[in-house]
């Protein structure tokens, strides 16, 4: 599950309900509040569209740098 805007794993990842694409809650946030847009399809978007999601933060993967290959 990576966020949609910073291609990152969320700390605190959450859906937009309309769409289905997930992003960093603070990220979307503050991009909600400069547009009213999601980021992705620019259908209109709001903070009440958002739902929270339960992630596990024990099983981020590692970043490929420090994969052993």
């Amino acid at each position: 599950m990576f966020c949609c805007i910073s291609g990152e794993v969320p700390n605190a990842p959450v859906v937009a309900k309309t769409t289905g694409h997930v992003f960093e809650k603070a990220l979307i946030e503050q991009y909600i509040v400069q547009s009213g847009k999601c980021p992705i399809t620019q259908t209109p978007l709001s903070v009440d569209d958002l739902l929270e999601l339960k992630s596990n933060s024990a099983t981020r993967p590692r970043p490929l740098e420090a994969a052993s290959f």
